[in-house]
Formats: structure tokens, sequence, C-alpha cells
């Protein structure tokens, strides 16, 4: 497993796109399995401008990462993930022509309130259907999805027998801080199980096991030492810090010690400290100088 600091705009979802395209020949297999901001764009909103008051969620059933959950029953362990996150129940809709894969989901949420009830005040269960959830929860919904796709990767069925790597890029914008310790929680205990599932085929002699590799890029220092503190018992963990030359547009991969874990920290000083020199200045330089004067 790679993990890799870089801030905003420094190119983590093209590394991740170039990386699930390098080396693949035409019609060949894919090799990798992404999570970035094109898996999110497979989730699209319909949002009945018209009457405002249907909205759903369209998935892409052209996808050939969805289509891998033709047939199977996911709604159960995506509901079962989803609490972890959040209150909001969801409901799979089929159409007729395709009916192994859902075309849209819809939302909703119990709520209580109060009404008179036999002359008492009484707090009584209602669900609003329809809901327009927000940013972050439908974030943590197609995550909870992809983890579901996750699932049938490390349980090795067919439709994903070619996967090799797992690319897990900059999932965290527009969470709370509890629940992005949460979300990497679920991810490093995915890779556990995988890394332990692969030990003990090793240990038994088998040949023939499969070894899948991840990769996690972020710019979140949260995210990024909750996935270091879950996965530093593993001896095979890598810890980057990636940047980009603005001159040369060239991505650089920095190794991270085991006695500098804020070494991002100081790159990003370098970093101001090198525009100051060159009298440069970007506008990610702020941002920059912005996450350094906060920590």
């Amino acid at each position: 497993c790679a993990l890799v600091f870089a801030y905003n705009g420094t190119g983590k979802t093209r590394l991740s796109y170039d990386f699930a395209h390098y080396g693949r020949g035409e019609n060949a297999p894919q090799h990798t399995l992404y999570y970035n901001a094109y898996t999110e764009d497979l989730f699209t909103w319909d949002n009945d401008l018209e009457n405002n008051t249907n909205h759903h969620l369209l998935i892409n059933q052209n996808s050939a990462l969805i289509q891998g959950l033709a047939g199977s029953n996911f709604s159960e362990p995506l509901g079962k993930y989803l609490q972890v996150f959040t209150d909001i129940d969801f409901k799979f809709h089929y159409d007729e022509q395709n009916a192994d894969i859902p075309d849209y989901v819809v939302f909703s949420k119990k709520i209580k309130k109060k009404e008179r009830v036999q002359g008492e005040w009484k707090d009584v269960e209602t669900e609003i259907e329809n809901i327009k959830i927000s940013r972050g929860e439908e974030r943590l919904f197609v995550w909870c999805f992809f983890r579901c796709i996750l699932d049938q990767v490390v349980g090795e069925t067919e439709a994903y027998k070619n996967i090799e790597y797992i690319y897990i890029d900059d999932p965290m914008s527009s969470l709370d801080d509890n629940n992005v310790i949460a979300f990497a929680e679920q991810l490093y205990s995915v890779i556990r199980t995988q890394f332990k599932k692969e030990l003990e085929a090793y240990k038994a002699g088998r040949q023939d096991f499969r070894r899948i590799k991840f990769v996690v890029s972020s710019h979140h220092a949260l995210f990024f030492h909750t996935m270091l503190h879950g996965l530093s018992a593993d001896r095979k963990l890598g810890k980057y810090y990636l940047s980009r030359d603005k001159e040369t547009n060239r991505l650089t991969l920095k190794s991270m010690s085991d006695n500098t874990p804020f070494y991002y920290n100081v790159a990003m000083m370098s970093e101001i400290q090198r525009a100051i020199k060159n009298g440069k200045l970007y506008t990610y330089h702020f941002t920059v100088l912005r996450s350094v004067m906060e920590k």
C-alpha cells in the first residue's frame, strides 16, 4: 500500500487517471479499480426542476465499474456501511430493460415531530421521502456504493478478476472530521483484511493467491494520519509527498521517513520560500500559505 499526501491542485486526480490507464493495450482488461472525481461523475442528480418534489440520483448503468455488480444483492451491506456515517435511508429503482442494475436511487429520512395525540403532545416519527441530500452525504453514499464493489474485488468475483490495483484518490471533500476518521477506518480495514488474506495464503504455500496493491492519495492531514496509524504495523507501507514543479510541470514523489511525520508541512514551507526567491506566485501558493497558517 502507498499513501500519498499532496495539496489541492498538485495533480492527484490526473495522476490516478494516468495510473489506471498506464500500460493498457487496446481492448486490454482494466487492471486498476479507482475511486476519484471520475467515479463520482457516474452519479448525477435529477432534481425535478419542474415540480421540485421528486429528487433522485441517477446511476450510470453503462459503466463497466458498476456493471460488475449486476445480479448481486448489495443493498443490505451498502445500508450497513452507510449507517456508520448518516441516518438517511435509500431505495433503488430498477427499470424493466435492465433489472440487474439499478437506474437510480431515492433518499428518505425519518424525523420526529411533536403532534397532539388524544390531548397529549407526543413525538411522532414521520418519514420524508424523495429528499435532496447534502454534498457530503452524497459523497458518503457513493463511497459506500464503491465499498460494495471493493467487497466483490476482495471476494474474488469473476467480474473483477483482472483487478491488480485499487486507487483511492482524495475522497475527503465536504466531510466533517468525525466522518473523515470513520471513512479512514473503513478503508484501512478493507486493506488490512486483504493483506491478512494474502499472508495466510503465502504461509499455506499457495502459489496461485491473488495480490492486490493499494494507492491512497489525499490533501487531508487528518485522513492521511488516520490511514497512517491504521496501517503503520504493515511493513509494506509506503509514505510519499507529491509535489509539482510549475516551471516544468513535472510531478515528483518524495518518500517520507519514519521520523518526519509532518514532512509535508515542511515541504509546503519550502514551496513558499521557493516562490519568494523566484518572484513567481501562483494561486495555489495562497492555498498553501493558508494551510500552513491554520496548522
